[in-house]
């Protein structure tokens, strides 16, 4: 079973598959540090602080999570062999993703 962990549906190729919102999201949690400005710009240093809302490894379960979700993931020590990542993008004339050629399997 797969369960999207994402806000948005992710689908195939034609709409070949589709992988609605479960209705939780998985995120990268962030730590913000003040930064002085660039040309009077505002700037932060970021560092990952963990994830939330990401449920553990299950049997015969994946999550679809995004990038940024599934490294936070890894780089905080979780397993991550049941983690999916939204692969090759297909886009409209407009440049907007509408489609996802296959997922990723994250290592």
């Amino acid at each position: 079973m797969i369960v999207n962990l994402t806000p948005y549906p992710i689908l195939g190729p034609q709409d070949m598959w589709a992988l609605p919102p479960s209705g939780v999201i998985a995120r990268a949690v962030e730590r913000v540090t003040p930064a002085d400005p660039i040309d009077g710009i505002p700037t932060s240093y970021v560092e990952c602080d963990g994830v939330r809302d990401l449920p553990g490894p299950a049997d015969e379960r994946w999550y679809v999570v995004s990038t940024v979700t599934a490294q936070a993931a890894k780089q905080w020590g979780r397993i991550t062999s049941d983690l999916l990542i939204p692969g090759e993008q297909i886009c409209d004339t407009d440049g907007k993703i509408t489609h996802y050629k296959w997922l990723q399997r994250v290592q």
